[in-house]
């Protein structure tokens, strides 16, 4: 409430020597504008920009609740995800967001998934079919398989939750079932393929 932003700077840059998971930690003011930026570059280029058009903005700034991003390459070159929060003053008003951006492969070591065991394997994907884990890994670049796998072009068309035999996207034959999680007000989906 203070816009003490060099408390803010401080405690993010803090975070970002310490905590792998994050790759970056932005707040912006209540119109879009990017007030604080820290990532491991080290690099502001952003701050004084205008951000009110992207989602991790506008969704928790009309909301009022957490966001999570689709997997997308950053304009440095990673292959990112973004969540945001907004920051509410003592009225329920939307007063900053902060949102931070974390890399597949980050996402992948955070990730608590039943061990791969043989014959049976787990991904999740975003809300577009994009895989952010694959048998466990993370994809070396962001790969869209919903045109090769009926259960994630189902989940993306809008079925919750399904179990199906297919051919799936790495060319097994499986049974699948996939499941659908709201995070704000975006989805991901986890997918178990057995063969």
């Amino acid at each position: 409430m203070s816009k003490d932003y060099g408390v803010a700077d401080a405690r993010f840059n803090s975070i970002i020597k310490y905590d792998e998971r994050f790759d970056s930690i932005n707040l912006l003011d209540s119109n879009g504008i990017m007030r604080l930026v820290a990532n491991k570059e080290d690099d502001t280029e952003a701050v004084g920009s205008d951000f009110s058009s992207r989602g991790y903005f506008s969704v928790p700034k009309n909301t009022k609740l957490p966001y999570m991003g689709d997997a997308f390459r950053s304009v440095r070159g990673l292959d990112v995800v973004t969540f945001s929060v907004p920051v509410l003053d003592d009225n329920g008003n939307v007063v900053a967001v902060v949102a931070s951006g974390s890399t597949l492969s980050n996402i992948v070591s955070l990730t608590s998934l039943p061990e791969d065991i043989e014959g049976m394997y787990f991904s999740i994907l975003d809300s577009r079919g994009n895989l952010i884990t694959s048998k466990g890994k993370a994809p070396t670049e962001i790969v869209n398989v919903k045109d090769r796998d009926s259960l994630v072009a189902s989940l993306v068309a809008g079925d919750s939750s399904l179990v199906m035999s297919e051919v799936n996207y790495l060319n097994d034959k499986v049974t699948a079932r996939g499941d659908e999680i709201v995070v704000g007000n975006n989805k991901i989906f986890v997918a178990g393929y057995y063969l």
